[in-house]
């Protein structure tokens, strides 16, 4: 468990370092705190889906976190960027425009990576090994977790705090 603590601990500072601008007003470092919170309940959705749903928890199910960090900090800097893009390409259009194009952009690329992962893990649900099967299980449900909080919670809160800057 510890190394999962220093993982998120890390997660949260490259969020910070990438979020961070020199300007106050421009500095998104709130977002990185936004950010952590979607992938811990992305997690929490995922295992509680399939605790809920009987599926029994191995210890190759503890490796999940770090795969969830890794897809979620990527979506996370997909979305950021290309929102970073829009603003100074378009400086001019109203907010909702900028986050319409930001999602035409980037919703096609984390919905295929995202999907392509689940069906992936899918794909491992067909094995033999329960252990595998079980992980497999986890994975799916949480990394499509993860993409449903990314396209709703953390885009939702990059609105909010456009919106106040």
């Amino acid at each position: 468990i510890s190394l999962v603590i220093i993982v998120f601990c890390l997660m949260f500072l490259l969020l910070c370092m990438i979020f961070f601008r020199r300007n106050y007003h421009e500095s998104r470092m709130i977002l990185a705190i936004f950010g952590v919170m979607s992938i811990m309940l992305s997690m929490v959705a995922g295992y509680g889906i399939a605790i809920a749903a009987g599926v029994p928890f191995t210890p190759l199910s503890e490796i999940l976190p770090f795969i969830v960090v890794a897809i979620g900090v990527d979506d996370m800097f997909i979305l950021f960027t290309i929102l970073e893009k829009v603003k100074q390409s378009h400086p001019t259009w109203s907010l909702e425009r900028k986050f319409e194009y930001t999602l035409e952009d980037a919703g096609m690329s984390i919905t295929l990576t995202s999907l392509t992962n689940v069906v992936a893990f899918l794909c491992g649900t067909a094995t033999s090994i329960p252990a595998i099967r079980y992980f497999s299980i986890y994975a799916s449900l949480t990394i499509l977790a993860d993409y449903v909080l990314q396209l709703s919670f953390f885009l939702g809160c990059m609105a909010l705090v456009e919106k106040q800057s």
